[in-house]
């Protein structure tokens, strides 16, 4: 395979799994080489495995995204609302904010209790995936 069609095969594996492919999953020696290609270009992040392709995270991380019964993490908040727009499909998206912000008018993040701070519960945000 070349590079181009490692990279199809592992956003292929994750779009359907929910995770990106282990190495053995996509072949031989000649993969693990575009992986190191890949890596280098900064399309994924490979140590022993790919942990990430973004905007898809290997490991757990507090951007949980569910669409059509799937479960998928983003890196970051960037990439958890990136990746209803790569399925073009809607989602859901579970995460908590690290600071005291307003969405849709409800408080999210974290609340003072005198010096005492506590994070709140996990928010939804809802993406759509409309065109419109």
């Amino acid at each position: 395979m070349n590079d181009d069609e490692v990279r199809a095969r592992i956003y292929d594996v994750t779009i359907r799994s929910g995770r990106p492919p282990l190495v053995a999953e996509l072949g031989g020696a000649d993969v693990v080489e575009s992986l190191q290609r890949l890596a280098a270009g900064r399309v994924i992040v490979l140590r022993d495995e790919i942990v990430m392709a973004a905007p898809f995270s290997a490991v757990v991380t507090p951007f949980l995204v569910e669409s059509a019964g799937m479960t998928y993490f983003g890196n970051c908040i960037w990439d958890a609302l990136g990746i209803p727009a790569m399925l073009h499909r809607d989602a859901e998206i579970r995460t908590s904010c690290g600071r005291s912000i307003r969405v849709g008018g409800s408080p999210c993040g974290t609340q003072r209790t005198g010096e005492r701070r506590r994070k709140r519960s996990m928010r939804w945000i809802t993406c759509s995936a409309s065109s419109d």
